[in-house]
């Protein structure tokens, strides 16, 4: 498999990790940060503040127009049975295709969510920032609004039920670990459900040193995410944003409570701490791959993590995105 990279300025491919230099390709040039990449058949569409593109040969991509002509797009993900994709956009709106990305239409559920009044953002407008899915529970989309909490949709999409129970609103990434289990990465630590998000715990956050998380990835019940001391705005001088990455091992649930889990927290080490802090994940060819803020790309192995590739400075691996048969 080779990988997809969302950058502030756009994609890149890597088309071969396993070589001891990968080469490193710009594929689309949307001259705006990428928010999210996801694969729907053989399409691959790319979320930006420029817009949503979609590629059926990550060499030629296509600007596509959301309804309201709505342009500035953050979130992306396609059903697990891949017969419908979804868009969020800024301000926050859901949107759906049934061809793959080629038509779309506005979920008018989403947009009678009843807290959309008081949701709030100090510093951007609230936005729908991040999908979840899983297998197990095909027709449930989860989002996860930056300035708004968490919301559920169990008829793909059509209409909404508030799930922001214990959360804090700012979410900035959501996985989902089964059909009614998911973890969110936040502004004030990392979260998790087992109820399908009708309550939320406090998973992890050390709000002396790191409560700021920006992305979450798995490797079977063992969940990654980076975290910094605030901010991006403040992520300055000689420690940078003074980051950790932060492994949480879920333990099975024990027989005599169903749905209930352990939990182990530890910190592993990374080349380019404390300065760079790692923003995104994903899995590829069985093994696991990070990106950072200053566009540094990690690989994990059995040694611990190393880095695979290295983007211009300030470049952000802001998601990344497996393609290609495994």
């Amino acid at each position: 498999m080779s990988l997809l990279l969302g950058t502030r300025e756009g994609v890149y491919h890597v088309a071969d990790l396993a070589t001891a230099d990968p080469s490193v390709d710009r594929v689309l040039d949307a001259g705006a940060k990428v928010y999210g990449l996801a694969a729907v058949g053989d399409a691959t569409l790319a979320a930006t503040a420029a817009g949503l593109f979609r590629s059926t040969t990550l060499d030629d991509w296509r600007r596509l127009d959301l309804p309201g002509d709505r342009e500035f797009v953050t979130a992306v993900a396609g059903s697990p049975d891949g017969e419908r994709c979804y868009a969020g956009t800024l301000p926050a709106a859901c949107y759906w295709s049934d061809d793959a990305g080629q038509t779309w239409r506005e979920s008018d559920g989403f947009g009678a969510i009843a807290s959309r009044d008081r949701w709030w953002n100090p510093d951007v407008t609230p936005h729908l920032r991040t999908f979840a899915t899983h297998p197990a529970a095909p027709d449930r989309l989860v989002a996860g609004v930056d300035g708004g909490g968490v919301h559920v949709s169990d008829d793909r999409g059509a209409t909404w039920s508030e799930r922001r129970g214990g959360i804090v609103s700012f979410v900035h990434d959501l996985v989902a670990l089964g059909p009614e289990e998911y973890v969110a990465a936040t502004d004030a630590g990392v979260f998790w459900t087992l109820d399908g998000g009708r309550w939320w715990d406090y998973c992890y956050g050390d709000l002396t040193r790191h409560r700021y998380f920006r992305g979450v990835f798995v490797d079977g019940h063992t969940v990654y995410s980076g975290g910094a001391r605030s901010h991006p705005g403040d992520w300055g001088g000689d420690r940078g944003a003074d980051a950790a990455l932060y492994r949480l091992e879920l333990g099975p649930p024990p027989t005599d409570e169903p749905g209930a889990r352990t939990l182990a927290v530890d910190v592993e080490p990374y080349p380019g701490e404390p300065r760079e802090v790692v923003l995104s994940g994903a899995t590829v060819d069985g093994g696991l791959v990070a990106g950072t803020n200053e566009g540094r790309l990690l690989r994990r192995t059995a040694d611990g993590w190393t880095t695979a590739a290295t983007l211009d400075s300030g470049s952000q691996v802001r998601c990344l995105l497996a393609v290609g048969a495994p």
